[in-house]
């Protein structure tokens, strides 16, 4: 599937806000769903694989070449969110390990286990019953023109990110979370994983507050329970 921009100006001004960079940052947002997702349980972790980004052309004729990471800030923080959000309810996991592999970074994370925080068991249930997205937050260091070289591989492309700093990643349920869902031709397989994101919900397999945190959609009936969790949780980085 491809990689597409994730909803833009308030997700860019959340990054910033959380790693105190300057409102003027220039970041990017891309995102990938449904690429080589993984759950692996045990009694004492829980761990989600997944392919983090791809040099796949996104809507705006864009391509990030995964090898071009700097990831010396992102692997020191290593905290995965939901959705880019602020707040220690939204912290759901820690980066366990991230490799290069020929179709961009295979990342491991290692979910927390929350006492009144539906959260990381719901990514859970999605990843195993849907599949689950990904975006990370990104400054580019160096981008331009295709080379005739990279023209030749990324032929609709019409900007290269070569270099990017690596600044968080994310957890995205679906292409619901996608700012340019209009332009996007929502193929059948897609429209079919939302259905089920939807059964999910409605049928009382992912709470209302997680369904919320993760961009779907809550039917009237519960969105009374959208609200943060009454057992707040201090979360622990390891």
């Amino acid at each position: 599937m491809a990689t597409t921009h994730l909803r833009g100006k308030h997700v860019l001004d959340r990054i910033r806000q959380r790693n105190f960079l300057a409102t003027d940052t220039p970041l990017g947002v891309v995102g990938s769903f449904g690429k080589s997702v993984t759950v692996q349980e045990s009694e004492q972790d829980r761990f989600l694989t997944v392919i983090a980004t791809t040099d796949d052309i996104d809507v705006d004729g864009e391509v990030v070449i995964p090898g071009g990471a700097d990831t010396s800030y992102f692997f020191k923080n290593r905290k995965i969110f939901v959705d880019h959000q602020l707040g220690t309810e939204f912290c759901v996991g820690t980066l366990h390990s991230a490799n290069l592999k020929p179709n961009g970074w295979q990342c491991r994370i290692r979910m927390f286990k929350l006492p009144g925080n539906p959260l990381p068991d719901d990514i859970l249930t999605i990843a195993r019953e849907a599949g689950i997205g990904v975006s990370i937050g990104f400054l580019p260091t160096a981008k331009g023109a295709p080379s005739p070289e990279e023209k030749s591989i990324y032929k609709s492309a019409s900007s290269i990110i070569r270099q990017w700093k690596w600044i968080e990643l994310s957890i995205a349920a679906a292409p619901a979370n996608i700012s340019c869902q209009s332009t996007l031709s929502l193929s059948k397989s897609i429209e079919g994983k939302l259905a089920l994101l939807d059964e999910l919900v409605t049928k009382g397999r992912i709470a209302p507050f997680s369904a919320k945190a993760l961009g779907l959609s809550v039917p009237r009936t519960l969105e009374a329970s959208t609200g943060v969790p009454k057992r707040r949780t201090i979360v622990v980085i390891d």
